[in-house]
């Protein structure tokens, strides 16, 4: 089980970390003080929020377990691709590199996504199948009114 720690930069900021001293190094700051520990994260959270009101720091937009909730989900295939500069930098090192064409063969990319482009009939705008099938044809705001069932 984790341990949250409620960390306190003086004078600039009251976060919520698993790891405070590999977080707060992250955001540049080596002076920090723990004010309080909690097993449980929402807790946690629900206090790093009444601390940051009460010293006066700019509150968070999302709670600390939203955070958390979002976070990536590692497994070990996605482990084992990333490199320790990967890692350390956060994905940082990822942005702007090309995949491999064995990669891409690999993924089948023709298969998963909507490649296929359609025209709808009523308005004139070709699309993939994905948005055709959900905007277009027969559901088409342009095709005019339905006729009635009722007779």
């Amino acid at each position: 089980m984790a341990t949250y720690f409620i960390y306190h930069i003086l004078g600039v900021k009251i976060g919520c970390s698993t790891q405070p001293k590999t977080r707060v190094k992250k955001q540049g700051y080596t002076e920090y003080e723990i004010l309080e520990r909690y097993d449980d994260p929402i807790i946690a959270g629900d206090r790093e929020l009444e601390l940051q009101k009460q010293y006066g720091y700019e509150v968070d937009n999302s709670h600390y377990w939203t955070s958390v909730q979002n976070r990536p989900k590692w497994t070990d295939d996605t482990r084992h691709k990333l490199t320790k500069e990967d890692c350390v930098k956060g994905g940082a090192s990822l942005k702007g590199r090309s995949k491999s064409q064995e990669w891409k063969d690999k993924m089948d990319f023709g298969a998963s996504f909507n490649t296929k482009r359609l025209k709808c009939p009523y308005c004139d705008i070709e699309t993939n199948s994905g948005n055709y099938n959900r905007w277009h044809g027969e559901k088409c705001k342009k095709r005019g009114p339905k006729p009635s069932l009722v007779k």
